[in-house]
């Protein structure tokens, strides 16, 4: 199950990055909170659930969502410095990158 779980959440996450590259904000929005409800009901590894928060919240950047843009960078940052720890240079770049999206 894990396997095509995975590879189900990544296709539909796909749907959610073309959408957000046509600047549909509202559809990829819809895109991201039903592959997110099903990452979290289903065994979907720790990578992939980081992924698709970390996409979520910038398509809530996008829409002016700060809020709720910035508990997404929070969680996907939290999943990465659990998987790969705090002091991994991708975990660092993340943060970073992040941090800069909020600011402008």
């Amino acid at each position: 199950m894990g396997g095509g779980t995975r590879q189900y959440s990544i296709s539909v996450e796909s749907s959610g990055l073309y959408l957000r590259n046509r600047a549909q904000f509202d559809e990829a929005e819809e895109i991201y909170r039903r592959v997110l409800r099903i990452a979290e009901r289903l065994f979907v590894p720790d990578d992939v659930r980081a992924a698709i928060l970390n996409n979520f919240g910038l398509v809530l950047l996008d829409k002016g969502d700060l809020d709720e843009a910035l508990q997404c960078a929070r969680r996907a940052l939290d999943i990465g410095e659990k998987v790969f720890g705090s002091d991994d240079t991708h975990v660092a770049t993340y943060a970073n990158k992040r941090r800069a999206d909020l600011e402008r």
